[in-house]
């Protein structure tokens, strides 16, 4: 399971996105690792859960 957070500039910000273990026959999670990252606004595994891709929301909007 992995979670992401919006990050801010103070020393308690969160990290970015962290990775935890969860076991449904306890429904309980653990801590597992974070990744430091500014802002992951969307959040994609891929199906052998060997990659995590991000979307960062860093700065304005631009029209293409």
């Amino acid at each position: 399971m992995v979670a992401g957070t919006f990050t801010g500039d103070s020393p308690t910000a969160s990290k970015g996105i962290y990775v935890y273990r969860f076991y449904p026959y306890r429904a309980q999670h653990a801590y597992s690792n974070e990744v430091e990252t500014k802002n992951p606004a969307f959040i994609a595994i891929t199906k052998d859960e060997k990659f995590i891709y991000a979307v960062n929301e860093n700065g304005e909007e631009t029209a293409l």
